[in-house]
């Protein structure tokens, strides 16, 4: 899936961007390229075909005739969102069949909120793994298994939908895993998905759902920083 990100402010591309990153969490198969000039991502539509442009067009794009029929001419499938700095602009966005509108500065929840709209086009390009378990190789999307834990020479995989065990040590396991799903080594018995934690103390990581896992000794400190990272990036 390629999403496309068009505005002529660096500034407001690595914001959006940021919104939009946060909220794949590196889950789902999908390229981001960004474009500082509307002419130049429209040049590429037909080549590369993205499912999803977020575009900012200045006042006089808007009543450039060519540019409004190429975006009212693109396909039904490649969905927008029109960016602009205020919401008297929310008409423009309809006179080019914009799928969703979004105001500046961006704000994570509006973002959210925008993108859910094509949930079901982000959910067929959900990172999956597969593991065998009771003699089936059963698949599991990244964002739905919540931690791994050792289980003698297996792993327990703990999701959404319920626990399952699987031959495949937590070595293994981690070995197989898509790049970029953001999870957390805790010791030699954990793998956690970051999206699920809740706090981190000195000596724990307390899951959304209570679960609360210990942090060996040796690790407390790493681990504690990494989280204060996050939360003061506002990652998580």
């Amino acid at each position: 899936m390629r999403i496309y990100l068009c505005d002529e402010s660096a500034k407001e591309r690595s914001a959006i961007k940021k919104c939009v990153d946060k909220y794949l969490r590196g889950n789902y198969q999908v390229s981001i390229k960004e474009f500082s000039s509307v002419e130049n991502m429209l040049s590429e539509l037909p080549i590369n075909k993205p499912s999803l442009m977020i575009v900012n067009l200045p006042e006089q794009k808007i009543k450039d005739p060519v540019i409004v029929q190429k975006l009212q001419g693109r396909k039904s499938n490649q969905k927008m969102i029109m960016t602009a700095a205020s919401e008297c602009y929310a008409m423009d966005a309809f006179s080019v069949y914009a799928d969703g509108f979004l105001t500046k500065p961006f704000v994570q929840q509006q973002v959210d909120c925008a993108l859910n709209r094509f949930r079901n086009v982000f959910y067929q390009m959900k990172k999956n793994i597969s593991f065998m378990v009771d003699r089936t190789m059963k698949r599991f999307c990244l964002d739905e298994i919540i931690y791994m834990e050792t289980c003698g020479h297996a792993t327990m995989i703990h999701t959404l939908h319920g626990d399952f065990r699987t031959n495949c040590s937590l070595t293994r396991a981690k070995e197989k895993m898509p790049d970029g799903g953001d999870f957390v080594t805790c010791g030699k018995s954990y793998y956690i998905n970051a999206g699920y934690i809740k706090d981190v103390t000195k000596t724990e990581i307390i899951l959304r759902g209570g679960e609360q896992i210990f942090i060996p000794i040796r690790l407390q400190k790493e681990l504690c920083l990494l989280w204060q990272m996050k939360v003061n990036n506002n990652i998580l």
